[in-house]
């Protein structure tokens, strides 16, 4: 069967919505990049017309656009998953992407938060929790990210089914709606017993919402208000860093690692399908550990202070 660029790309969109389980903000991403392939290939109707130097047009087009080296490489991992989709269900023959290289980014470290960093920021969130239930809802957000390492679209799609409480365990939904169950204190457990008792139901309007953090109207929260919130609370709490929502996943991930905990254990907290994606953070403690090592060795102190003559 011959398949035209749109009914392949189509198919894919399918594939991974359905089989792959990606959110619609990634499935739009994704389309957001093929849509703009396929316009650039406009004259073409099948699939199996695209050749490899068709690809190699592409990508010097999309070089000569000014765009950021992350842009690029995105757009290059789209193509290259779509062309062996593409591959894998027999809707081409020869991929076109197969021995197209393209330079490997240098991965940036993550931005994390020291220990103190993260207390300062708590007791940001804490010192008005109780003015009010938005605010008592902030502060039970920021305290849970941080003690179980969720991502934002696991945080925020938490329903009151997802808590296991007597058992110390929270179940998340990750990429791909892959279920986990990831360990919470007993700290944490006392925060959120408050949050359901004493101001959830502020919260609920009147709805019989069954998500566990509620907006103003009584309905679901969006990424984009928690994103708001955090960036707040950090400025309050006098952070510089550009910290993000992930920035908790991050600190949390690395602050389990300096303390000693099991680079495997880590992984399975965070839900990542690959240990490696998940050994970022060794990079981040030896990185720690260079920077303490040149600021308190005595030689090394002297070499600064020469160099700073």
């Amino acid at each position: 069967m011959k398949y035209s660029i749109d009914e392949a790309i189509s198919e894919y969109k399918q594939y991974i919505r359905i089989e792959k389980g990606l959110s619609n903000q990634s499935v739009a991403s994704y389309m957001t990049e093929l849509k703009k392939f396929r316009e650039y290939f406009i004259k073409k109707k099948e699939i199996r017309e695209i050749s490899k130097n068709d690809i190699l047009d592409y990508f010097s087009y999309l070089n000569e656009q000014a765009l950021k080296k992350r842009t690029i490489s995105h757009n290059a991992s789209t193509l290259n998953n779509f062309f062996k989709f593409c591959m894998r269900e027999g809707i081409l023959e020869i991929d076109p992407m197969v021995s197209v290289k393209f330079p490997k980014l240098d991965k940036d470290l993550p931005v994390v938060l020291n220990e103190q960093e993260v207390e300062d920021l708590m007791n940001v969130a804490y010192a008005k929790a109780r003015e009010s239930a938005l605010y008592y809802r902030d502060f039970c957000m920021l305290e849970l990210m941080y003690a179980a390492g969720l991502r934002i679209s696991e945080l925020v799609n938490l329903t009151i089914n997802d808590l296991h409480l007597t058992m110390n365990l929270i179940r998340c939904f990750g990429k791909g709606s892959k279920e986990r169950m990831v360990p919470i204190a007993d700290y944490m457990i006392e925060i959120l017993n408050e949050y359901m008792q004493d101001y959830r139901p502020l919260l609920m309007k009147g709805h019989d919402s069954n998500y566990l953090f509620l907006n103003y109207k009584g309905q679901s929260l969006s990424r984009q208000s928690f994103w708001k919130m955090i960036k707040k609370n950090a400025l309050q709490a006098n952070i510089k860093k550009n910290i993000t929502p992930h920035t908790l996943r991050h600190s949390f991930a690395t602050h389990l690692l300096n303390h000693g905990a099991d680079l495997r254990s880590i992984q399975e907290m965070l839900g990542h399908s690959n240990i490696s994606t998940t050994t970022i953070y060794t990079h981040v403690t030896n990185q720690k550990m260079i920077d303490e090592y040149k600021k308190f060795h005595p030689r090394s102190k002297q070499q600064e202070e020469k160099e700073n003559v």
